[in-house]
């Protein structure tokens, strides 16, 4: 999990990563699958840097959990809702609009 970290570490400059950064960073949260438990923790974290791509990420880790931690998915969108840069704001719409979506019954 920390190999994702490190590439938006790496190759950021003053909190901006270039999408292909972010992808390749969601890619190794991916590949390595960590239990539930472990994303919703290190999603926890992320939330608390101050860094925009922090947040991406975090968000990025998250939406696989919107099922089984509704409330801690629900949480985070709630600490992101006052964010005022566009693109946490961006992540924060894809977020709410996952949670409206396992809301909904299905047909």
């Amino acid at each position: 999990m920390l190999g994702a970290s490190d590439v938006l570490r790496k190759t950021g400059k003053e909190g901006w990563v270039r999408k292909a950064e972010h992808d390749r960073a969601a890619a190794i949260v991916d590949a390595v699958a960590p239990a539930p438990i472990v994303r919703r923790d290190w999603a926890i974290r992320l939330l608390a840097h101050p860094r925009r791509v922090d947040k991406e990420l975090a968000v990025t880790v998250l939406l696989p959990l919107i099922r089984s931690h509704r409330g801690d998915c629900e949480r985070a969108a709630e600490r992101l809702r006052a964010e005022t840069d566009p693109a946490v704001k961006r992540a924060h719409s894809r977020l709410v609009r996952a949670l409206a979506e396992a809301r909904s019954p299905d047909l």
